[in-house]
């Protein structure tokens, strides 16, 4: 009967011992989980549920990302045109085209009042490679935004003419 009444107790140490375990296991879990989430949603809910139609009543130019619009040049001289558009001064151009983009701003000497802005998704990870996007912008002797380039080109409202 001694024999009979140790085994139950060993029985019940293995009992506790193995709820004890997945309690922890759960708990643990509960933890990776949480840590992905609040990982995640910076990096992937946030962006998902940005409005990146700049005809969109709720875009916002101050999220303007140049990855965004990886997949349409339209696309993309459509957000440069409402993320800076003509008349916006110099700091608020530059903060909206450098805050999430990775770009290097760079200027010219021998042109006044310009700020070239150039972009390359890989250049925050390996820094290789030429500038895939680039920006530049003509101010006026206030510090308004002047005139954009894309890519070397003078956007239409600049000149007249139409989008091609």
């Amino acid at each position: 009967m001694v024999k009979d009444v140790g085994r139950m107790n060993k029985h019940k140490r293995k009992r506790k011992h193995k709820r004890k375990l997945m309690i922890a296991i759960k708990l643990f879990a509960f933890m990776v989980v949480l840590a992905l989430f609040t990982q995640a949603y910076p990096l992937w809910i946030r962006n998902h549920l940005k409005v990146t139609n700049p005809e969109h009543t709720r875009f916002d130019p101050d999220k303007f990302q140049f990855i965004d619009y990886m997949e349409s040049n339209k696309k993309l001289k459509k957000a440069l045109r409402k993320t800076v558009p003509l008349g916006t001064s110099k700091n608020v151009a530059e903060r909206r085209l450098t805050k999430w983009n990775n770009t290097e701003k760079y200027t010219v000497d021998y042109r006044d009042n310009f700020t070239g802005f150039c972009w390359n998704p890989f250049f925050s990870v390996m820094r290789l490679g030429a500038c895939m996007e680039v920006v530049g912008i003509y101010y006026d002797n206030e510090n308004k935004v002047k005139q954009v380039y894309y890519q070397g080109n003078l956007f239409p409202e600049n000149t007249g003419g139409e989008d091609e």
